[in-house]
């Protein structure tokens, strides 16, 4: 079985995840409840705080209209945005 730390570590799938959402002028508060989960979770994720959950990942892509590998590929020309620390 593959683990999620082996897929990608947390932090980097979290600042896809935040890069994403501000370049579509999307809140925390607003992800959080399109997700039906708290503002804090969303806060987390992004920070690398708490691993992001494949599941969650998925609506997290559904609900940006990406597929769910663009969180699992290591930052590209295009995206240079999410991969800087």
């Amino acid at each position: 079985m593959l683990m999620w730390q082996e897929v990608k570590p947390k932090a980097e799938a979290g600042r896809a995840v935040r890069a994403l959402r501000r370049g579509r002028d999307v809140t925390q508060a607003q992800l959080a409840k399109v997700l039906g989960c708290a503002e804090s979770t969303i806060c987390r994720w992004e920070s690398g705080k708490r691993a992001l959950p494949l599941d969650a990942l998925a609506e997290i892509a559904k609900a940006f209209k990406v597929p769910v590998t663009y969180f699992l590929e290591e930052a590209t020309p295009e995206r240079p945005e999410w991969g800087k620390k």
